[in-house]
């Protein structure tokens, strides 16, 4: 494992590729990109009724739960185009969810498609996704021991998207919030600005497609603007909103022999009440779940950057009284 300054030059410049891809009113429409061979999981799914929908998840209760031992609590949110399973299947959670004894919700969206902004797609009626999402943890907490200061969210793309809203929106509950392979939408600022400071991480491809690494903005036949920040706009916003001291922070690249893959990191770890943001960049990685991917873990061992989402997700706590 080799950990290197580098510039933050290079973080906030290496150029993505932009391509068109299709979008409802705002809400991206991404597919995930799914390993090959990967199988969906043949667990039952679960229903909850919110808001007069009947909503389904599918939830993964570790061996080792104890009703008298408080768990840790994950949400993992597929991308548009996809399903619980197929994040599921793709992530590989569970079996780091049964090691550390965590209780991980995978909910499905409406339509295929998280609608973070809270407005009608397709003319249909509008799907509030993050009271279901609320729901869905008061739910999981009242028939599970579940720590409140451990409950974290992890969104790919546009569940990526979600898991911003979630982060906003629930603050005050969460310990930390994950997007990867996406980057916030200026559409989505508003509902972010003033909130309570979250650790947050954010992982994207130097190369993705959907979500840019220097963003993008369009108007579309019908005049909508639909747009995305850049790295160098999304790492001052999202650190800003944890009231990071941006002096202080540490750039450096990561290479691993467990991939090719460079990780150029960025960490900020002098935050308002004891909150963290990280950025995680893959070189030359395009949009996709980063799966293989070798980067540095929080024990100073080497892992997969699948499983340093999870440490983040699964180890970082809200601090008493946020």
């Amino acid at each position: 494992m080799k950990l290197a300054k580098v510039s933050a030059s290079i973080l906030i410049n290496e150029r993505g590729v932009f391509v068109t891809v299709r979008r409802f009113f705002g809400v991206l429409i991404l597919l995930v990109l799914l390993p090959l061979g990967v199988l969906a999981q043949d667990d039952d799914t679960l229903t909850l009724t919110y808001d007069e929908l009947e909503r389904s998840y599918q939830l993964f209760v570790p061996a080792s739960y104890d009703a008298s031992t408080p768990a840790p609590l994950v949400v993992v949110l597929h991308g548009a185009g996809d399903s619980a399973s197929g994040i599921r299947a793709a992530s590989s959670f569970d079996d780091l969810a049964e090691e550390t004894g965590t209780i991980v919700a995978y909910p499905n969206s409406q339509n295929s498609i998280w609608n973070y902004l809270e407005i009608p797609i397709e003319d249909e009626t509008t799907v509030d996704d993050t009271g279901f999402v609320t729901a869905l943890v008061d739910q999981l907490s009242t028939d599970y021991a579940v720590d409140p200061a451990n409950i974290s969210v992890i969104g790919y793309s546009n569940g990526g998207l979600m898991a911003l809203r979630l982060r906003c929106e629930l603050g005050n509950r969460l310990g930390s919030a994950v997007m990867v392979g996406s980057s916030p939408t200026f559409r989505l600022v508003d509902h972010c600005l003033g909130t309570d400071p979250v650790s947050t991480m954010m992982v994207l491809g130097t190369a993705d497609e959907s979500f840019p690494w220097n963003g993008y903005a369009e108007v579309d036949a019908q005049n909508r603007f639909y747009s995305s920040f850049g790295v160098s706009q999304a790492v001052p916003f999202l650190s800003g909103l944890n009231r990071c001291d941006a002096s202080l922070s540490i750039t450096a690249e990561i290479t691993s022999q467990i991939s090719d893959t460079r990780v150029l990191a960025q960490i900020f770890d002098t935050c308002e009440a004891n909150t963290q943001f990280i950025l995680l960049g893959m070189v030359d990685f395009t949009h996709r779940w980063p799966a293989g991917i070798g980067v540095q873990l929080r024990t100073g061992s080497e892992g997969t950057l699948t499983q340093a989402i999870w440490e983040f997700a699964n180890t970082t706590t809200r601090t008493a009284g946020q």
